[in-house]
């Protein structure tokens, strides 16, 4: 099968990237998804320390998300663990936020819910896609949502809950956007592959 111009905008073959496991992109995702923990630490403490340290780890974790991608690119450190590890554990890091405050009460169970079945979803499409060799393009508002629900979350943390709430409304809407993306470019290569 050749690969066509319209299954090449929606996802990138997988045998046309690099194995390699220990490169600096992949090595600042793990390094973020093994904040995760740190932060929720920072964030229950920060009634007895204050939140500037979950403040310090939040933003340490966002800056890792900005970054792998950049060295990726500049370093041509391209890989196929990072093309996976990447979105999985900016969904992990953003579900496992918002179910946490859901249950401290700083944002509704109905955002949870939405933030999960679309990770779950985009979750299942890019499995699908990874049996028959191809892993997802990223999405311009794919990669901009994760981003904006953790500078959401941040506010959230520093009691600025106006600002949250508004970055929060943006965040869902390019969340469901980039859901219905993944969706079409899913379908372009299930298409193709059939």
């Amino acid at each position: 099968m050749t690969e066509s111009s319209d299954i090449s905008s929606a996802a990138i073959k997988l045998d046309r990237i690099s194995n390699r496991v220990f490169t600096i992109p992949n090595i600042l995702t793990f390094f973020r998804i093994l904040l995760l923990p740190v932060l929720i630490w920072a964030l229950e403490a920060s009634v007895q320390i204050g939140y500037a340290y979950a403040v310090i780890v939040g933003s340490i974790m966002i800056l890792t998300d900005l970054l792998d991608g950049i060295a990726a690119r500049k370093l041509n450190q391209r890989s196929r663990l990072g093309m996976i590890l990447d979105p999985i554990s900016d969904k992990f890091i953003i579900s496992s936020l918002a179910i946490y405050f859901a249950i401290k009460g700083s944002i509704p169970t109905w955002i949870v819910i939405i933030i999960v079945a679309r990770d779950f979803a985009i979750l299942i499409f890019g499995l699908i896609m990874l049996k028959h060799n191809y892993a997802p393009k990223p999405i311009i508002w794919g990669r901009l949502s994760p981003f904006l629900w953790a500078i959401s979350f941040l506010f959230l943390v520093i009691g600025q809950e106006g600002y949250a709430w508004s970055i929060m409304v943006i965040a869902l809407v390019l969340g469901i956007f980039s859901a219905g993306a993944y969706y079409a470019n899913y379908r372009k290569v299930m298409e193709e592959c059939e």
